[in-house]
C-alpha cells in the first residue's frame, strides 16, 4: 500500500493514519464499481475497527449514514472515488467536520489512503 503525507487548506490539514491496513481488513462490496459506496468507521471499547452500514451512491458522490454499532464510537468515515483520486475534496473534508469524524479514509481504485482531520492552521 502506498501512503503519503498530505497538507492542504487553511483551515483543516490531513496526515497518513495507521487505520488504512484496519480497513483493508474489513469485508464489503460496492453494489457498482462506477459508484462511491462508503460507511462510518467506528471502534469498539477494545479497541477493534468496525463499520457502520454501507452506503452506495452514485458516480459523484454518496450519503455516507453515521450509525456505529452498539457500544462503538465514530472515528471516520471511508468512501471510494472510483476512477478518482485518493485524496478528499472539500466536500469530504466539510461532511467529517460537521459530524465529528477525526479521519477521512478513500480509496480510488485499489489506492487507499487514510487522513487526519486536524482543526485549526496550518
Amino acid at each position: 500500500m502506498r501512503t503519503t503525507y498530505r497538507r492542504i487548506g487553511h483551515v483543516t490539514s490531513y496526515r497518513v493514519v495507521p487505520a488504512a491496513q484496519e480497513i483493508e481488513s474489513m469485508e464489503f462490496r460496492s453494489m457498482s464499481r462506477r459508484d462511491e459506496f462508503g460507511f462510518a468507521m467506528c471502534r469498539l471499547p477494545s479497541g477493534k475497527l468496525v463499520r457502520g452500514p454501507v452506503a452506495t451512491g452514485n458516480p459523484r458522490t454518496v450519503q455516507i449514514p453515521v450509525q456505529c454499532p452498539p457500544g462503538s464510537q465514530l472515528v471516520g468515515l471511508f468512501h471510494t472515488h472510483p476512477g478518482g483520486i485518493a485524496f478528499p475534496s472539500h466536500t469530504d473534508v466539510q461532511s467529517g467536520i460537521r459530524v465529528g469524524a477525526r479521519s477521512l479514509c478513500i480509496d480510488a481504485d485499489g489506492d487507499l489512503r487514510c487522513f487526519t482531520i486536524r482543526r485549526g492552521r496550518r
